[in-house]
């Protein structure tokens, strides 16, 4: 279990002594199959549906809409937005909201990987920068974070109308892939102040691993780092 630049031991503290004293430790973390043992975004939506019967009827009512999307634009994020849809749309803030809470203090947990939990609290407890970089909406993710102590939560927003009922789309793109690094540049201006690690479990996060100078890869099977 180590860095793939530097063969340090995961379990072990992080310690850069060669970093000129004007760089910041920048620790970012990736949540789905990085910070948990599967993707949220299904259990939020079961959790939001009351269960999974009623999740499935609702998959089998919403897969004509889901068909369609597929057709007309095969992309994960646009069958993403569908999905959404199906499942939250006309629902309004408050009563998401009010869920997305239940939903982290009492389901996230249950997912939680303890080794990469105590990696973030060892960056937290070091005073180091923390960002948690996601593609699943910050509606749960912001609670969570806040619970653990992070301050700083990039992730995939919903649009509500002025009504503060949920529309069926994105407030902005799907915070994935090349979208991670450009809202993570976006957001600090620039990556040239920090010394960068990065946690992540899925290709796609690629494009943040390429600017990190330790990059940890989760291997989901069996817990392991590389």
């Amino acid at each position: 279990m180590s860095s793939s630049s530097s063969n340090t031991p995961l379990s072990s503290p992080t310690t850069i002594s060669h970093l000129p004293s004007t760089k910041q430790i920048l620790a970012v973390f990736d949540f789905d199959g990085t910070l948990t043992t599967c993707d949220s975004l299904q259990l939020f939506l079961k959790f939001a549906c009351g269960g999974t019967y009623p999740f499935l009827l609702k998959l089998l009512l919403g897969l004509p809409k889901l068909t369609l999307a597929a057709i007309r634009k095969p992309t994960r994020d646009a069958l993403k937005e569908t999905i959404l849809s199906i499942f939250l749309h006309g629902k309004c803030y408050q009563e998401l909201q009010n869920l997305a809470d239940l939903f982290a203090s009492a389901v996230l947990p249950t997912i939680e990987r303890p080794q990469l939990i105590s990696r973030l609290h060892h960056h937290l407890n070091a005073h180091h920068r923390v960002i948690l970089l996601s593609a699943s909406p910050e509606l749960y993710l912001l609670p969570w974070a806040r619970k653990h102590g992070i301050q700083e939560v990039l992730a995939t927003r919903l649009k509500f109308n002025s009504n503060g009922v949920f529309i069926g789309h994105f407030d902005g793109p799907n915070c994935r892939g090349r979208e991670k690094l450009r809202r993570l540049q976006t957001y600090l201006g620039s990556l040239q102040p920090y010394h960068l690690i990065a946690y992540a479990d899925s290709h796609s996060d690629r494009f943040i691993m390429q600017h990190a100078q330790e990059k940890f890869y989760i291997n989901s099977n069996n817990d392991s780092f590389h």
